[in-house]
């Protein structure tokens, strides 16, 4: 009886609220979605570089009144959380923010409920007409079986005693790195402060003067925090002139983790690494390079050569967008790419 219902129920789209037979399950949430709102979704997904992607809604794509996830930093339509969590959940969104429901499956539970009768619905009219069939019933629940998804398996959260030794000497040199850094910014704190300048993004109190942080003009300083005797690095300042405030402090950012200071480097030091978790449009690209040209060509650290490992359908972007953020006080970094090299000068050219 039940299934009866179930194939001649009507299901609604939830990204465009259309009724559909053509039934899919959305790319990031587990709700119903037609096939043209699904692939428009995946091919707004497929945009890998930041710089030339658009901010969308991530459950119909979009661009219109879009809010943020506090969370996970995911947009979402004003349209679409009304729609299909309620008017109350959009309003406090607006006002508030808001918890997505990537974050917060628990919004999608009658969503997903809907989903699963929608395939219900759709596996017994196919499992009804392969009954014509020579299959037997064994085979039929063996495809039934097959189509079962395997249960995760959730594995504990390690104890600290439980860590690899590996694990442990990076924690050890992260706990050093920041008592460090906490030492010379307690250094720093004390000198002068005087015009306002562009802001070091809390690391020292505000108002903290030109000569500390930089300027466009001149090029903002990269090792704000350095050790005593240690020259200042600037950003080339036809750079410099280009950057907002907010890629200024992940240049810092990058040179803290990565550099940390000239006499490390210069000892041979590898640094630590780190993650720019800038969010989609903010110049994470901008950022690379100029911190490139600030490490290989504001100041002599022995780096000769910097390896770019990208998405193929990046790779040309990578190399404009090298020729467009070019200097005019240095040398433009030299940009290979191994797709022009044959395959067995590609050895050479890496190492």
């Amino acid at each position: 009886e039940k299934c009866r219902e179930y194939m001649h129920a009507k299901f609604h789209c939830t990204a465009c609220s259309r009724v559909t037979d053509d039934l899919h399950q959305h790319p990031l949430l587990k709700v119903l979605v037609c096939g043209k709102c699904k692939s428009a979704v995946e091919t707004k997904m497929s945009v890998k570089d930041p710089d030339c992607s658009e901010c969308y809604c991530a459950w119909c794509g979009s661009s219109n009144d879009l809010i943020n996830c506090r969370s996970c930093r995911k947009l979402f339509c004003i349209s679409c959380v009304k729609r299909n969590i309620g008017v109350e959940c959009s309003s406090e969104a607006k006002l508030y923010g808001w918890k997505c429901c990537c974050c917060s499956p628990e919004l999608l539970q009658e969503l997903t409920m809907e989903l699963e009768k929608a395939f219900a619905s759709k596996e017994s009219t196919g499992s009804s007409s392969d009954s014509d069939s020579d299959d037997s019933d064994e085979d039929i629940g063996v495809s039934i079986s097959s189509k079962k998804t395997k249960s995760k398996k959730i594995r504990r959260i390690l104890d600290d005693t439980e860590l690899g030794e590996e694990t442990k000497r990076k924690i050890a040199m992260e706990k050093e790195r920041q008592e460090r850094l906490k030492s010379l910014k307690a250094q720093f704190s004390g000198m002068p402060m005087m015009v306002n300048s562009s802001t070091y993004n809390g690391s020292l109190p505000e108002g903290a003067s030109s000569e500390v942080l930089g300027d466009a003009s001149n090029g903002y300083i990269v090792n704000v925090v350095r050790e005593k005797g240690e020259d200042a690095v600037r950003i080339p300042p036809s750079i410099s002139s280009k950057l907002k405030t907010h890629q200024v402090a992940g240049i810092r950012f990058m040179w803290e983790n990565i550099i940390q200071s000239i006499r490390n480097v210069k000892a041979g030091d590898k640094g630590l690494g780190c993650i720019l978790a800038h969010t989609m449009g903010l110049g994470k690209t901008f950022q690379v390079i100029a911190f490139l040209y600030t490490a290989m060509r504001s100041v002599d650290l022995g780096l000769k050569t910097a390896l770019i490992v990208t998405p193929v359908n990046v790779l040309h972007n990578w190399r404009q967008e090298f020729k467009k953020w070019e200097p005019t006080e240095f040398k433009p970094l030299r940009v290979y790419m191994l797709e022009d090299r044959p395959r067995d000068q590609r050895a050479e050219l890496l190492a």
